[in-house]
């Protein structure tokens, strides 16, 4: 049943999936498998859907669990380009649509587990990462058109070099917590909606993957004068561009939907550009003129924090070998 690749796509797929994996997504079954399905909706294609990998979650705004087909590129820049990129993210869709269906699927990768499985990753990651430019990739999203042939709706989020890193970034930086403070937890923390509560847990779900604001909370035990006392921190990991408004306009979020009782606020702003001094003034200003300073009444104590870059190769390398 396995899918026929080279070393570099198994190794992409590893990855992608140890990374999914700390942020809270179960793998299920083995990866690389052929999946025989005969899809009346494909007729110019053969009847074998290889799968990279299946993973699977129970998280916040969902009455089911959700499952996910997991695919993976693992190239070189310069050697694809918008076109390829299309025929990844169609294939991807094919898979979505139609894997499901078959037989195999829950022999091998469901195992007859009612979930919705409606969504895929691709994952595309350049290895000579110095030549990766993101300004030309991200534009290939915008080329991409799903058609599905049911009427059905379909996700599929794509992730290239910047995105991985990012990803990485926020699972090191919950990890660094977790071992470097006294905490007594810390999860991922959803804004309640209209039609539910707020929500904490492990998980990162999809919706949230490329979010410009990822909240968490943690509860965390500090010492003062000899006295030990549990503090409510609640954590942002920010995206959004290094300017005032867009900070405020976070805080606003930060007050308004399920934050504004903790005693702490870490900011970890993410500055994948080395732009060390436009990033310090911002939080200068942020901290003494921004908006924390002209709502009334006390808001938490805010710690500005810059969030660490952290190489997504290396680091799924590193969660494979602990593994």
């Amino acid at each position: 049943m396995a899918e026929e690749q080279g070393r570099a796509g198994d190794e992409g797929e590893e990855r992608i999936i140890a990374l999914l994996e700390g942020l809270g997504w179960r793998k299920r079954g083995d990866t690389n498998i052929d999946i025989e399905c005969d899809y009346k909706y494909h007729p110019e294609r053969g009847n074998k859907y290889g799968v990279d990998g299946y993973m699977t979650y129970d998280g916040p705004y969902k009455d089911k669990e959700r499952g996910f087909i997991i695919e993976s590129k693992n190239i070189k820049w310069g050697s694809y380009g918008p076109k390829d990129f299309k025929e990844w993210a169609d294939s991807t869709l094919e898979k979505v649509e139609a894997v499901p269906e078959s037989d195999d699927f829950d022999k091998y990768l469901n195992f007859e587990t009612p979930r919705i499985v409606n969504a895929g990753i691709l994952s595309v990651w350049t290895r000579d990462e110095e030549n990766y430019n993101h300004d030309t990739f991200d534009p290939y999203r915008d080329e991409v058109s799903i058609y599905p042939k049911k009427r059905r709706k379909f996700q599929i989020l794509t992730l290239g070099n910047k995105d991985l890193n990012r990803l990485a970034s926020i699972h090191s930086e919950f990890e660094s917590i977790e071992n470097r403070e006294r905490t007594n937890s810390i999860e991922f923390f959803y804004p309640p909606r209209s039609e539910s509560h707020s929500a904490r847990t492990s998980l990162l779900n999809l919706e949230y993957l490329l979010s410009d604001y990822i909240f968490a909370r943690a509860e965390i035990d500090q010492s003062f004068q000899n006295m030990t006392v549990s503090r409510d921190i609640g954590i942002v990991f920010y995206f959004d561009s290094l300017e005032l408004d867009s900070l405020n306009f976070m805080y606003r979020a930060v007050m308004e939907h399920g934050m504004e009782d903790v005693d702490e606020l870490w900011v970890y702003m993410y500055d994948d550009q080395g732009e060390d001094i436009q990033l310090a003034s911002v939080k200068e200003e942020f901290k003494n003129n921004g908006l924390p300073e002209t709502l009334s009444g006390d808001g938490p104590d805010i710690d500005m924090k810059t969030l660490k870059k952290v190489n997504y190769a290396s680091h799924a390398d590193t969660l494979l070998e602990e593994n």
